[in-house]
């Protein structure tokens, strides 16, 4: 469980234990939790798959999509989008740059997955 940016995220590691044991599972995650889960990588199949938007644009959009309309919340998280990693815990990982595109991202994503679930 973890606090990002003032909100929540959280499954615990033995729910997301559960899940990957009996199947493929598919987790968003803070650095942190990126971190923990991927300590499971000896008890069964991980991928780690970091999300990043293509340009500052992709980012708006979301903020419009959101309602996040004021200018100072919108300049801070560019700047935090800017500064994510998932830290020197995760080492091997892929990245996976979001172009807005729902066509797109899906096509780069599941390409990115690929190697997990097949």
């Amino acid at each position: 469980h973890d606090r990002y940016l003032n909100d929540y995220y959280g499954s615990s590691r033995k729910e997301i234990a559960n899940v990957l044991q009996f199947s493929s599972g598919i987790f968003a995650l803070t650095p942190k939790g990126a971190a923990a889960v991927y300590k499971l990588s000896d008890e069964c199949n991980v991928g780690v798959v970091l999300l990043l938007p293509e340009s500052e644009d992709v980012l708006l959009h979301n903020f419009d999509r959101r309602s996040i309309t004021d200018v100072g919340k919108r300049r801070m998280l560019i700047e935090k989008a800017k500064e994510f990693k998932l830290g020197s815990a995760v080492t091997n990982y892929a990245t996976v740059h979001l172009s807005g595109d729902f066509k797109t991202d899906k096509s780069r994503i599941l390409a990115a997955i690929a190697p997990y679930i097949l």
